[in-house]
C-alpha cells in the first residue's frame, strides 16, 4: 500500500509558498473570494497573501503537509524540474519545492517517501514502477 501523486501542490499557504519559491503567485482563487475581475494571477496571490490569517483555518483543513502523521502510507512524488528551495521556479504551481518539503514532513514523521526529480538519485523512475513495486 502506497500513494504516488504527480506533482502536487502540498501546501495552501500563501506564507510556505512564498518562503520556498519567491515568484509563486497560485492558489488564493481555491478560496474563491481573492479574484476580482481583470485581476491577473499576482494580483490576486497578493490579495491572498494579505488575506492569510482569515483563511488559515481553510489552509490547515487543506493544505496535505498540515495532515501528515506517523501512521500515514509511504508517499512517492514525482516531480520534472530540479528543487530549489527559496528560489524562483520555471513552474512555481508545480515545482518539486513542493515536495521536497513533504518529504521533509514526512521523514520526521518516520513515513517513507520517495521524491523523483531530474537527476535524483531514486529506486523508482516512473509512478508506474513504484505502483507495481507496491
Amino acid at each position: 500500500m502506497g500513494a504516488a501523486v504527480i506533482r502536487p501542490q502540498t501546501t495552501l499557504d500563501p506564507k510556505q509558498m512564498r518562503e520556498w519559491t519567491p515568484n509563486s503567485w497560485y492558489g488564493g482563487h481555491a478560496f474563491g473570494r481573492f479574484a476580482k475581475k481583470g485581476d491577473k494571477k499576482p494580483a490576486q496571490f497578493a490579495t491572498f497573501l494579505a488575506a492569510r490569517e482569515d483563511v488559515l483555518p481553510w489552509i490547515k483543513a487543506y493544505s496535505p503537509i498540515e495532515h501528515v502523521s506517523s501512521d500515514d502510507p509511504p508517499i512517492y512524488m514525482f516531480y520534472s524540474d530540479v528543487p530549489r528551495i527559496g528560489q524562483k521556479q520555471s513552474d512555481p504551481t508545480h515545482t518539486s519545492n513542493f515536495g521536497v518539503k513533504l518529504q521533509e514532513k514526512l521523514h520526521e514523521s518516520g513515513v517513507e517517501c520517495e521524491l523523483h526529480y531530474k537527476g535524483a538519485d531514486v529506486e523508482h523512475t516512473t509512478v508506474l514502477s513504484y505502483v507495481l513495486d507496491r
